[in-house]
């Protein structure tokens, strides 16, 4: 069953529904917790473990991103005999920092509009150290609670083009299984020293498996990775088992150092093998890409504007339709979740990417 990978694509089509997917998660997620906020919980204990553990859907975020990021460096490493770094952090920033500077810059009118406090973590996220500020106030604090992500991601491109440009081939594999080695045992010595929020949340904790996906990177580039090869059946078995793991305690509730620094794991290794099937099981690929395609392109969209909707839609939709039902939340936060982030990349960020794509 287990199949080699027999061919390259820099695109992975099927990885933007995979995004997509990701993004609606923890949409669901964030609504959720914001739902019971202001409203009773009539979920059944069950469903809502499963919908409080879909915080994993950034776990998958970071798989993605460390494989693709790290697959073509290594391309370009292969094609040029060196990276042009530059260039690597110039087009990092043209997707990541228009929206995500756009967003603080309107935060304060936002506030404003709905009455809610100022966060005081402006600074922090500004110099993408907001995870750094919620571990040290343990705290979550709106509108930037989401970012703390992408200054673990910004973190993790800080090094990773000097680590493929200079690591040789042969050894880089064995470079990226000592780091992420380094990532477990902080994540144990957190847990006995600094608490729970440095597991969950410091940048030596999350990298692991930003990592993970690179050595995935590594190991595609090198004709050396190699997928569960499924059919219908064993799709519908795994998904089954996963959403029975998710149901049963909190990923992130560590009782011991070892669940502190190998749980996350557990639940990720199902993911990881539908995605990989899906992804690379020729018999998934379509040539034609669909509406989910398109979505998966504006999941950093989907996934930067939420958590700024979720109160407006409770404070501002609920006064005037008395809002009674989750369900009809949280499809008006999907509906606008997508609708802005389609305008917003339509009008704004493609601005910035088509500037990204003339330096390929």
């Amino acid at each position: 069953m287990f199949q080699k990978v027999s061919f390259k694509d820099p695109y992975f089509q099927n990885l933007d529904i995979v995004r997509f997917l990701s993004a609606i998660m923890i949409v669901f997620l964030h609504s959720y917790k914001g739902w019971i906020a202001w409203n009773e919980n009539t979920f059944n204990k069950y469903i809502a473990q499963i919908i409080n553990n879909f915080g994993i859907g950034v776990d998958i975020f970071f798989l993605m991103s460390g494989f693709l990021i790290t697959y073509l460096l290594i391309i370009e490493k292969n094609k040029n005999t060196t990276l042009d770094i530059k260039k690597f952090y110039f087009k990092r920033i043209l997707r990541i920092w228009p929206l995500y500077f756009f967003l603080i810059i309107i935060s304060p009118l936002i506030l404003i509009w709905i009455k809610y406090p100022s966060p005081e973590n402006y600074v922090s996220n500004i110099f993408f150290v907001g995870n750094y500020e919620i571990i040290a106030s343990e705290k979550w604090k709106y509108p930037f609670a989401h970012f703390w992500s992408i200054c673990v991601e910004m973190h993790f491109y800080l090094f990773i083009p000097f680590l493929i440009n200079n690591i040789s081939n042969k050894k880089i594999v064995s470079v990226i299984i000592l780091l992420i080695l380094g990532s477990i045992f902080f994540k144990m010595y957190a847990y006995k020293n600094l608490g729970w929020f440095s597991i969950y949340l410091n940048t030596l904790s999350r990298i692991d498996l930003l990592l993970i996906g690179s050595l995935g990177g590594v190991l595609y580039s090198k004709n050396s990775l190699y997928y569960l090869k499924l059919n219908f059946f064993y799709r519908v078995i795994f998904f089954i088992i996963f959403v029975l793991i998710l149901s049963v305690e909190p990923v992130t509730k560590y009782d011991n150092f070892i669940e502190a620094g190998f749980k996350n794991y557990i639940y990720i290794v199902i993911p990881i093998i539908l995605i990989l099937d899906y992804v690379f099981n020729k018999n998934n690929m379509s040539k034609k890409t669909n509406l989910l395609n398109y979505f998966g392109k504006v999941s950093y969209g989907i996934y930067m504007y939420h958590n700024f909707l979720i109160p407006i839609i409770m404070i501002k939709f609920q006064s005037i339709f008395k809002i009674k039902s989750f369900f009809i939340f949280i499809l008006l936060m999907i509906f606008f979740t997508i609708l802005i982030s389609v305008i917003s990349y339509k009008y704004f960020e493609s601005y910035f990417l088509k500037i990204k794509s003339s330096l390929s």
